[in-house]
């Protein structure tokens, strides 16, 4: 039914100010180059969607040449419509910033900045809980639940903690119940916010950073490729390796 690439917290603009400025200069260019690696993937596989669980920008106020420069590469992959759910570090509340994304998009890109339902195809609705501060201190997911959504599989997309990880993480923008994906009937929960990837529940997942960073995790940098046939199955969740540092 659907085909999608699910992905979070590319940190764009992330200054690294701990490393020589060389290494600065390719640690920054590797997160702007993960956005047309997962434009080639989204072709490779056939997805028609790119969903950003939060923390595309690592702060509130992105030099106005980061988004730009991100922008443009979503726009030149004019194949695959992105969305860009806010997260902790660019929460919705981050006006300037989301005015300029709105205001300069192109026709393909489109910013989650409200809980509201967004029809990904006419047989399968996207349910985003973006967070509106850096932190909410409220459970943002509880809404989809009751969300009305007709015959159309759902989806959801958050940004936040269901379990006690790591104290060295940064983030926990919010806590999110661990069985929402049950709950709410979403044949999928796509989550950012911890930067490695990880499988929480038969439907729920972490889809990790495409690039490494300070955090120790488990897995390669990957992007998820989901699958949802819209029969009641479970979704076919495939790991794809995205990290080049």
């Amino acid at each position: 039914m659907i085909r999608f690439i699910h992905s979070s917290d590319l940190h764009l603009g992330k200054p690294f100010g701990r490393f020589p400025e060389d290494v600065r200069g390719r640690l920054r260019q590797a997160r702007a180059d993960a956005l047309p690696r997962l434009a080639s993937l989204a072709r490779v596989h056939a997805a028609s969607h790119i969903l950003l669980a939060g923390d595309t920008f690592d702060q509130t106020t992105p030099a106005p040449s980061v988004i730009r420069q991100a922008l443009n590469a979503m726009g030149a992959a004019d194949q695959v419509t992105w969305l860009l759910m806010p997260g902790n570090h660019d929460h919705a509340n981050a006006t300037e910033l989301w005015r300029q994304v709105t205001q300069d998009a192109p026709p393909n890109v489109a910013p989650l900045l409200t809980p509201e339902p967004y029809p990904l195809t006419a047989h399968a609705t996207l349910l985003p809980a973006p967070p509106s501060e850096r932190h909410p201190g409220r459970e943002l997911t509880a809404w989809v639940d009751g969300a009305v959504t007709g015959e159309t599989a759902r989806s959801g997309l958050a940004h936040g903690s269901v379990t006690d990880f790591d104290s060295s993480e940064e983030g926990g923008s919010s806590v999110i119940a661990v069985d929402r994906a049950q709950r709410a009937g979403l044949a999928y929960l796509g989550l950012g916010d911890w930067h490695g990837q990880l499988q929480i529940g038969p439907t729920t997942w972490y889809s990790g950073a495409p690039e490494a960073d300070g955090f120790k995790h488990a897995h390669a940098p990957a992007a998820l490729l989901v699958e949802i046939a819209g029969d009641g199955a479970p979704p076919t969740v495939t790991s794809l390796p995205t990290g080049t540092i």
